[in-house]
């Protein structure tokens, strides 16, 4: 195919030979003026020793119509392809500046991780040492006192012997506290023995121990929990239970009925373990400071405490890549949950 004109045409027409065929693309004029496009087929054949030409034209309008609508489209599709590798190449410019400043961040976080553990761990050294040396002064405060008390009780008045019991009962306070600050140092540098716990009979065991104290005779206490193991390390889990429970009781004695519910939650992927009390309660407000190191809600003249306990049960679980919280209401109890993940290993085995 070729366009012509009447050059073209007549080039063409001179051009034929025998059972030759031209196609010629041009424009032809209506009585109006206007034009439209057409198609001339053009050819030629012997017969008797003559030759024979044939002509054919054909209005070519719809076609030449669809053809311009296609090449708009591809232009419009070329354009849209253009317009939306360049706002691709932005996009992955963009992306790729921010997995930039994202390595960034992350290696002045890992180099902030590493600052925090290191003095994290020159605090709690410090803390085990400070808390150590403390005990030995401590034991002479405790031991002189009992020896005033017991040597020369009949040379003091009744103001002396109270004063010497408010020092002996200071002393004692102390010496739980700094007993508490120790182990709440060693949780960190005690390495993770995991194994199956029967978590039943570690609770049952804990119960029976703290309930070995007369004042809680009448307490009625729920344990609903189910003979299963749990894959933890022992002694993390055993020391955040009893400081749970332990809890309850301190915070309940008062009540006329006093009731505490230890039970059991199975979820696909954690195990829930709570201590459940009607006991005094606390603001829910402040469900986040009274997991913090020296935080107490009330005056150690009410409830005896150093403010350490649920310290170290947030410490412990969190080691086990769990997490505690706590669902409480003033004068109506309070709720503590435990929730560690399953082992692969673990699964909630029944024992």
């Amino acid at each position: 195919e070729q366009d012509f004109d009447l050059a073209s045409a007549q080039e063409a027409w001179s051009k034929i030979n025998p059972n030759q065929y031209f196609t010629l693309l041009g424009n032809q004029r209506r009585k109006d003026g206007s034009t439209f496009p057409i198609e001339v087929s053009l050819g030629s054949y012997d017969k008797d020793g003559e030759r024979y030409f044939i002509g054919q034209v054909r209005d070519i309008t719809e076609r030449k119509n669809a053809e311009e609508k296609i090449k708009k489209i591809n232009q419009e599709l070329d354009f849209r392809v253009q317009t939306r590798t360049s706002e691709l190449l932005n996009s992955q410019k963009a992306l790729l500046n921010l997995v930039e400043d994202l390595n960034e961040k992350s290696v002045e976080l890992e180099e902030s991780y590493k600052t925090l553990g290191t003095k994290n761990k020159e605090l709690e050294t410090f803390t085990y040492s400070v808390s150590h040396d403390l005990k030995a002064p401590l034991r002479g405060i405790d031991g002189y006192s009992q020896i005033l008390l017991k040597e020369y009780e009949s040379k003091l008045d009744e103001e002396g012997k109270r004063f010497l019991r408010t020092i002996r009962e200071s002393a004692m306070q102390m010496n739980q506290l700094i007993n508490d600050l120790l182990e709440y140092s060693r949780l960190e540098r005690q390495s993770l023995r995991p194994s199956v716990v029967n978590i039943k009979n570690l609770i049952e065991t804990l119960v029976v121990n703290i309930t070995t104290d007369k004042i809680y005779n009448h307490f009625k206490i729920t344990i609903t929990i189910p003979e299963i193991g749990i894959y933890a390390d022992k002694d993390g889990l055993n020391l955040a239970l009893r400081n749970l429970i332990e809890n309850a009781f301190k915070f309940t004695q008062k009540q006329i009925n006093p009731k505490i519910e230890i039970g059991y939650q199975d979820h696909d992927s954690k195990h829930t373990i709570f201590v459940k009390d009607n006991g005094i309660g606390f603001d829910m407000k402040f469900h986040d400071r009274i997991f913090e190191i020296f935080q107490r809600l009330h005056r150690s003249e009410d409830y005896e405490g150093t403010g350490v306990g649920l310290a170290m049960v947030r410490k412990a679980i969190e080691r086990l890549n769990g997490k505690v919280w706590a669902e409480s209401e003033v004068g109506k109890g309070s709720t503590f949950y435990i929730e560690i993940p399953k082992i692969q290993s673990d699964e909630n085995k029944k024992l």
